[in-house]
């Protein structure tokens, strides 16, 4: 049964996590048309980003939320993360 609501998604068990990031349409690879001077705001977006990927990851993974519930709790995590007070 969870192979046959997979399939409708295309998606399978077992999937590699490059293929899930194809499936997402993820590429954290810099393609060549990007230019190579970045600021720090930019940088800093990025390592954003990639947290929530890999927070929302998690947990479809391993708390098996859906997809789409799992985005929607890494994004709630990463705006509390980002407005936390620095305590250095």
């Amino acid at each position: 049964m969870i192979e046959k609501i997979l399939g409708k998604y295309a998606l399978r068990l077992g999937m590699t996590n490059n293929e899930l990031d194809e499936y997402a349409g993820i590429d954290f690879q810099r393609t060549e048309t990007h230019s190579n001077i970045s600021t720090q705001q930019d940088t800093e977006a990025d390592m954003w980003e990639k947290r929530r990927y890999e927070i929302a990851k998690e947990f479809f993974v391993h708390q098996h939320l859906s997809a789409y519930n799992a985005v929607t709790e890494a994004d709630s995590l990463i705006k509390y993360l980002k407005n936390m007070p620095n305590t250095n």
